[in-house]
C-alpha cells in the first residue's frame, strides 16, 4: 500500500497565468530536405493546430480515464492512483495552453449528436479545476444542459464538480438549488454535500421538497456539523414514507448520528418488514448490543436469510451459535453457506469454524468461546472500537460501498465527531482523509484516554 511519503497526485486549483506557456508561434514553414521526404503528405498546420488537437487528445483521455477510477473486483482502493496521475496530467497540460484551449474544452462539452458522460465530465473537472471565478458561468451552463438532457451526463456532471478543486465552484452551483427543474435541485445538492459546501439552511430546505429526487439527495449529505434535534425532526417524515429507498437513506442518515427515531423505526421494519430498506443490517450498523436478541429472532424464522448480514456486522457472539445451525442446514446455496461463513468469520475471526463439517465446528467453539464477552461487540475477533473500524477502513481490499459503509460505523460510534471521509474521492484525497481521521483519534484518545466506543 503506498504511504504518506509516497501520496499520489490530488486535484489542485491551478493558476492559469502561472501554467501558461505561452502564445503558439507563427505557423512553422514546410519542412526540407529529409523533413519534407518524412512527411510528404502532411500539410503544415502550426503551433496553434497542434495545441487543438492536443487538448482534444487530453480530453479524451480524461473521458476514459474517468472509468479507471472505481477499483475493479480483485484490486484494491490505491489500484486506481496510477491512473488518477494520469488524468490529472491532462488538466495541467491543458491549463498550460492557456484561457483558448479551456474556451475549447468548454465548447467540446455537450455533444449536439448524442450523449456522451465521459466528455461531459471531463469538460467540467478541466474547468474546475482552475482558479477565480472567469470560468463558473459556462461551469453552470454546461452542468444545467448536461443534468436536463440525460442521467448519464447528470451523473458525470456531479461527479465532475464534486470532485473539481476550485472552491469557487460551490458559489456557482448555488443558484440552483432553488431551481424549477427538480433534476437541478437534486444535482446542486449532491454537489455541495460533497463539497461539504450545503449549509444546514439548504439542507432543510431540501429536506421539505416536493420531489423525491431532492430528498434522497438530500439525505446523503453529512449531517455531522449540523443541529441533531432538527436534523431528526426534518428525518421523521421520511422514515414513515411509502418508498423504500427514501427510508433506506433516511435510516442511513439516522446511523450517522445514533438518532433514537431512526433506531425505532428499523427495529419495527425488522420485526414486520424485514426484506425491507435493508432494515436488519441498519439496525446492526447502529452498534446496540442489546439488538442481538431481534437478529436472533430472524436468524431463527423462516426469514433467516435476512439476518446473516446483520449478525455479522453487529458482532455479537450471541449469534454465533445460531449462525452454526443454519451452517448446518442441508438446502443451503452456495451464496447462502458463503454468507454465513462470512458472517461467522466477521464475529469470531476463527476461520476454522468454518474449515470443517458442522458437528466440529460447534465443538470448536465450544472450546473458544470463553474468551469472548457476551456485552462485547466483536470485529474479526476483536472488540470492536473506532480503531478496529480504522484498520478496516484501511485495508487495501473492498469495495467503495463496503468502506463507505466503515466510516458510517465509525460516525455512528462516535456520534458524526470523526472528521469527514469518502471513499469516491481520489486515492490522494482519501489518504489524506484518513491521515485527519488518524490525527483525531489520537488527539481524541490523549483527551479521553479511557473513551469506548458507544454501545
Amino acid at each position: 500500500m503506498m504511504t504518506p511519503d509516497t501520496l499520489p497526485d490530488v486535484p489542485r486549483c491551478l493558476n492559469l497565468d502561472a501554467c501558461y506557456v505561452g502564445a503558439p508561434r507563427d505557423e512553422a514553414r514546410r519542412g526540407q530536405g529529409w523533413m519534407q521526404a518524412v512527411e510528404p503528405d502532411v500539410p503544415s498546420r502550426g503551433t496553434a493546430a497542434f495545441r487543438h488537437r492536443a487538448v482534444q487528445q487530453c480530453l479524451d483521455t480524461v473521458a476514459v480515464l474517468r472509468a479507471y477510477r472505481e477499483p475493479l473486483e480483485g484490486e484494491t482502493w490505491v489500484t486506481p492512483a496510477g491512473s488518477e496521475e494520469r488524468l490529472l496530467a491532462q488538466i495541467d497540460a491543458i491549463a498550460a495552453l492557456g484561457r483558448e484551449a479551456l474556451a475549447q474544452v468548454a465548447s467540446l462539452a455537450i455533444d449536439a449528436d448524442l450523449p456522451d458522460p465521459g466528455r461531459v465530465f471531463a469538460a467540467l473537472f478541466v474547468l474546475g479545476c482552475v482558479e477565480g471565478r472567469a470560468w463558473l458561468k459556462p461551469i453552470r451552463d454546461i452542468f444545467i444542459d448536461a443534468v436536463a438532457r440525460h442521467p448519464g451526463e447528470a451523473a458525470a456532471a456531479v461527479e465532475a464538480l464534486s470532485l473539481s478543486a476550485n472552491p469557487e465552484v460551490a458559489t456557482g452551483i448555488e443558484p440552483l438549488l432553488d431551481d424549477p427543474l427538480a433534476a437541478l435541485r437534486a444535482a446542486a445538492v449532491r454537489v455541495l454535500a460533497h463539497r461539504t459546501a450545503l449549509s444546514e439552511s439548504a439542507w432543510q430546505r431540501a429536506m421539505r421538497d416536493d420531489d423525491a429526487s431532492v430528498l434522497a439527495a438530500a439525505t446523503c449529505a453529512s449531517l455531522r456539523a449540523h443541529d441533531r434535534d432538527a436534523c431528526e425532526r426534518a428525518l421523521q417524515p421520511l422514515l414513515a414514507h411509502h418508498s423504500e429507498s427514501l427510508v433506506r437513506l433516511a435510516l442511513r442518515a439516522g446511523i450517522g448520528l445514533r438518532l433514537a427515531t431512526a433506531h425505532s423505526q428499523a427495529a419495527a421494519i425488522s420485526r414486520s418488514r424485514p426484506g425491507w430498506a435493508d432494515a436488519p443490517r441498519c439496525l446492526a450498523m447502529f452498534g446496540f448490543i442489546g439488538d442481538a436478541s431481534l437478529i436472533r429472532g430472524l436468524l431463527d424464522s423462516p426469514r433467516w436469510p435476512l439476518g446473516i448480514q446483520a449478525a455479522g456486522t453487529l458482532g455479537s457472539i450471541e449469534l454465533v451459535p445460531d449462525l452454526l445451525a443454519l451452517l448446518a442446514r442441508s438446502d443451503l446455496t452456495p451464496e447462502q453457506k458463503h454468507g454465513i461463513e462470512a458472517a461467522l468469520f466477521d464475529i469470531t475471526g476463527l476461520p476454522v469454524l468454518v474449515e470443517g463439517n458442522a458437528a466440529r465446528a460447534r465443538e470448536l467453539w465450544a472450546r473458544c468461546a470463553s474468551s469472548f464477552r457476551a456485552d462485547v461487540r466483536y470485529r474479526q475477533g476483536r472488540p470492536l472500537d473506532l480503531r478496529v473500524l480504522f484498520h478496516a477502513l484501511k485495508e487495501p481490499s473492498g469495495s467503495r460501498a463496503a468502506r463507505q459503509d466503515i466510516h458510517l460505523e465509525m460516525m455512528a460510534a462516535s456520534e458524526s465527531r470523526v472528521p469527514r471521509f469518502s471513499a469516491y474521492d481520489f486515492v490522494g484525497v482519501q489518504m489524506a482523509s484518513m491521515r485527519r481521521i488518524e490525527h483525531w483519534m489520537a488527539d481524541a484518545s490523549s483527551r479521553h484516554p479511557t473513551a469506548q466506543l458507544v454501545h
